[in-house]
C-alpha cells in the first residue's frame, strides 16, 4: 500500500514539474528580450543583442552601412555622416537643406568655445530633424582635430588652427554641442579625426609619418586626449598614413593602448574609408585583406568604411588570426552607441525625439551663421588714408559716391570643404551683400565690379611630368616631359612632391622634343596636373608653327575639390 502511494505520488510531482516548466518557457517566448529592456545598462544591453546574432549576420554589421536585421529589430544604418559645418546631403529627405556654417578655419578666428558649441547643437538639432521618422544616421565624421601645422596641407580649412591648444577648445565646444546635455541619450555623436599625424594629401594612402614622442604626445594628440578625457568624446577615425612604419589601422599601440587604455575613451572607432585596404594595398604592411581585417581588428578599429570587415572578417577567424570574440567587441562598443542615440527605445523616452523635420534650417538658425560670419574675419591693417586725417575703416556712407570691387572671388561663393548644398538666396557673395545694403538703405553709392586683369597672362595652364608615344602595334615609350631640347623663354622645371614637372606652361609656350618616333603612332598619353583656367594642348611638328597633328581642350578643374574616397 504504501509502495502504491510513493509512486503515486512521485508521478503527480513529475507530472507537476513538467507542467512548471512548460509555463515557464512559454512565459520566457512572450519576454521583452534583455537588449530592449530600458533597465539595463546600453553596455548589457548590446552585448544581449550581439550574442542574439548569427556569424553571418555579425559580418554584414561591421561597415559603414550595417545592414538590417528585421528578425531582430535591427535598422539599416549608415555610419557615415558628415558635419563639419552643417549637415552634409547624406540623408532620405529629398530637396531639404541644412544650414550652413562658415569653415572650421574662419570660426577658428573667433576664439569662442561657446559660439562653436552653439553652432553644432543647431547642427545636431538638424541630424535629428533629418532623422525624424527613423534613426538611420546620427554619427558624423567630424570634427577635424588634426592642428593644421603646414599651409600645404591641402584640408587647412578643416582645421581650427595650428595650435593644439586652441584646437582642443573650440573643438570642445563642438564635441558638447553635437553630443548634448542629456544625461543618459546623445544627441548626435562627433567623431574626432584623422587620428593622427595626417598631413598631406598627395601621399595620404601611403605615407609614413616619423614621429619622435615628445611631438607626438605634445601636438598631435594632445587633442585627442583633451578630447578624450574632459569631454567623453564618443568617437574617432583612424588616419590612412602610417605612423614610425606601422599603419594607425593596424597600430593597437595607438588605437588600443593610448586612445583606449590611457585616455579612457569609450566607444567606437572607424577607419577612414579605404583605410583597412591602404594596410596592404598602400603600405604593403601585410599580404591581404583577410590580415589587414585581423590587424584592425585586434588594435580596436570596430568599423571599416570600405568593405574589408564584411568580406574577411570571418574568413579571419577560420584561419586563427582572429575570434569571434574580437568582432563581438566591435560590435558591441558600435551598437552601444546606437543604443545611446535611442534607436531601440520609445520615442517617449528619448529626449530628442520631439526635434521634426521644421527645424531645419529655422531662421534663427541662419542668424547664428550671420553672427559667426561676423565674428570671424580677422582685420589685418587699417592704415590712415592717403592725404587724409581718418584711417580708412569703417567706411562713412556720407563721404562715399562710388566704390570699386575688384577681383574674380568678389562675386562667388566659397562654402568650403564638407559643405551641403544650400538655398541660392541664402548664398551671399561679397560683392551682392554691399548692393543688398546700399540698395536696403537707400544710399546713393555706385558699385562697380571688376574681376580684373588677364590672369591668363600670369597663372600657367598646366604642370606637365611626362608623356608615353604608343604605337598601333602595342609598342610604348615613356618620355620625360623636363627632358625638352628646346623651349620658349620662361618655360622652367620644378621637383614637385618628389616628382620633376614641366611648369610655367602659358599662351603660346612651347617645349620642343628632337628623334620623337613618329611611325604608326596611335596615341599620345599627357601626364599633367590642370590649372585653374584650362585651356587647348597642341601637338605640333617640326616646329612651334608647324602642322597640328593632335589637339585637346583641357578642361579646368571645378570649384569643389573632389576627394576620391575618404572623408
Amino acid at each position: 500500500m504504501n509502495r502504491i502511494k510513493i509512486l503515486f505520488s512521485t508521478l503527480l510531482l513529475t507530472l507537476f514539474t513538467i507542467n512548471l516548466q512548460a509555463q515557464n518557457s512559454c512565459e520566457l517566448r512572450n519576454e521583452e528580450p534583455l537588449y530592449l529592456n530600458t533597465s539595463y545598462s546600453f553596455e548589457e544591453r548590446a552585448a544581449d543583442l550581439v550574442s542574439r546574432l548569427t556569424p553571418e549576420e555579425k559580418q554584414t554589421l561591421l561597415g559603414n552601412t550595417m545592414y538590417p536585421i528585421p528578425r531582430l529589430g535591427i535598422n539599416k544604418y549608415d555610419v557615415w555622416g558628415e558635419a563639419l559645418h552643417g549637415i552634409v546631403g547624406r540623408n532620405d529627405n529629398a530637396g531639404m537643406t541644412a544650414t550652413s556654417f562658415p569653415n572650421s578655419i574662419a570660426v577658428g578666428s573667433s576664439w569662442d568655445p561657446e559660439l562653436i558649441r552653439k553652432e553644432a547643437s543647431v547642427i545636431a538639432d538638424e541630424a535629428r530633424g533629418f532623422n525624424n521618422e527613423r534613426i538611420f544616421t546620427l554619427t558624423y565624421w567630424s570634427p577635424v582635430i588634426e592642428p593644421a601645422r603646414d599651409p600645404r596641407w591641402g584640408r587647412t580649412a578643416e582645421s581650427y588652427s595650428e595650435d593644439p591648444f586652441l584646437v582642443s577648445e573650440l573643438a570642445s565646444g563642438f564635441v558638447r554641442g553635437m553630443m548634448g546635455d542629456d544625461a543618459r541619450y546623445l544627441k548626435s555623436v562627433p567623431t574626432g579625426k584623422h587620428y593622427i599625424a595626417n598631413n598631406t594629401e598627395y601621399n595620404r594612402h601611403t605615407g609614413n609619418s616619423e614621429l619622435d614622442e615628445r611631438d607626438m604626445r605634445e601636438f598631435y594628440l594632445s587633442p585627442y586626449k583633451s578630447l578624450i578625457e574632459k569631454d567623453d568624446l564618443p568617437s574617432i577615425m583612424t588616419a590612412y598614413n602610417a605612423v614610425n612604419g606601422i599603419p594607425v589601422s593596424a597600430s593597437k599601440f595607438l588605437v588600443d593602448s593610448i586612445a583606449r587604455k590611457t585616455y579612457g575613451m569609450k566607444g567606437y572607432v572607424t577607419g577612414d574609408c579605404g583605410a583597412i585596404g591602404d594596410i596592404y594595398q598602400g603600405h604593403h604592411f601585410l599580404k591581404d585583406g583577410v590580415e589587414a581585417t585581423a590587424a584592425g581588428l585586434k588594435a580596436g578599429v570596430d568599423i571599416d568604411c570600405g568593405g574589408e570587415y564584411q568580406s574577411n572578417a570571418l574568413e579571419a577567424v577560420e584561419r586563427g588570426l582572429i575570434t569571434m570574440a574580437d568582432i563581438d567587441r566591435a560590435l558591441i562598443n558600435m551598437m552601444t552607441i546606437r543604443m545611446r542615440l535611442g534607436e531601440f527605445d520609445p520615442p517617449s523616452i528619448v529626449p530628442y525625439s520631439r526635434l521634426r523635420e521644421d527645424i531645419i534650417n529655422d531662421p534663427a538658425h541662419n542668424d547664428l551663421a550671420v553672427e559667426m560670419a561676423t565674428k570671424t574675419p580677422v582685420l589685418l591693417k587699417n592704415e590712415v588714408v592717403k592725404n587724409g586725417n581718418s584711417k580708412a575703416l569703417p567706411l562713412c556712407a556720407e563721404n562715399i559716391s562710388t566704390i570699386a570691387v575688384l577681383g574674380p572671388q568678389a562675386d562667388r561663393v566659397e562654402l568650403g570643404d564638407y559643405s551641403g548644398p544650400i538655398e541660392a538666396h541664402y548664398s551671399i557673395s561679397h560683392l551682392k551683400g554691399l548692393r543688398n545694403y546700399i540698395e536696403k538703405h537707400n544710399l546713393p553709392i555706385e558699385v562697380f565690379h571688376a574681376e580684373g586683369g588677364d590672369t591668363r597672362s600670369k597663372t600657367d595652364f598646366f604642370v606637365l611630368r611626362s608623356f608615353t608615344a604608343l604605337k598601333e602595334n602595342g609598342d610604348r615609350r615613356e618620355y620625360n616631359a623636363t627632358e625638352f631640347d628646346d623651349a620658349a623663354s620662361g618655360i622652367i622645371t620644378n621637383e614637385r612632391f618628389g616628382n620633376l614637372t614641366l611648369q610655367g606652361i602659358k599662351d603660346g609656350d612651347w617645349t620642343a622634343y628632337h628623334n620623337i618616333d613618329m611611325n604608326n603612332l596611335d596615341s599620345l598619353i599627357l601626364r599633367l596636373s590642370v590649372m585653374q583656367e584650362g585651356g587647348t594642348l597642341e601637338v605640333r611638328v617640326d616646329a612651334p608653327t608647324g602642322n597640328v597633328i593632335a589637339s585637346q581642350i583641357i578642361e579646368s578643374r571645378s570649384e569643389s575639390r573632389p576627394f576620391g574616397r575618404g572623408a
